[in-house]
């Protein structure tokens, strides 16, 4: 099919339709684009918050992990390497930053962690933030 003959078709008047159908021209209150909607919608799994009290780095042998504890007692532990080249971000911005927090707005707490750190970037800042994050996760 020519591209010509597409655009005639009434598939492609149905496909323009449908995309016309966008959060700017929603009546719904708090409409939001679809990249901005909740992926996992953790709040949904479990209905008492989940207060991060406790994130720590420890190490056995050669092997370094983050432990992030709950005020209720669960556990998350995420395996991390390169360790090295990232202990100040690791110990002065990722873990500091999440202690205190309810971890089912984890979608929510990374852009407030962007935010926070806007000036940063790179691999040197995300690293670091996704051991603590898959620790969080692990809760």
């Amino acid at each position: 099919m020519k591209r010509r003959a597409f655009l005639c078709s009434p598939g492609a008047a149905a496909l323009a339709a449908q995309s016309s159908k966008d959060f700017r021209n929603s009546t719904e209150p708090g409409a939001v684009p679809a990249w901005e909607a909740p992926l996992f919608n953790l709040p949904a799994h479990s209905k008492t918050p989940v207060i991060a009290a406790r994130i720590e780095l420890l190490k056995t042998g050669r092997t370094y992990f983050v432990r992030a504890t709950s005020k209720d007692g669960a556990v998350g532990i995420a395996c991390v390497k390169q360790i090295d080249n990232y202990l100040p971000m690791l110990t002065r911005l990722a873990m500091p930053f999440y202690i205190g927090k309810d971890v089912r707005q984890l979608e929510s707490l990374v852009d407030q962690f962007y935010i926070a750190n806007y000036k940063m970037a790179g691999q040197a800042l995300w690293a670091p933030h996704a051991y603590v994050e898959q620790a969080l996760f692990d809760l």
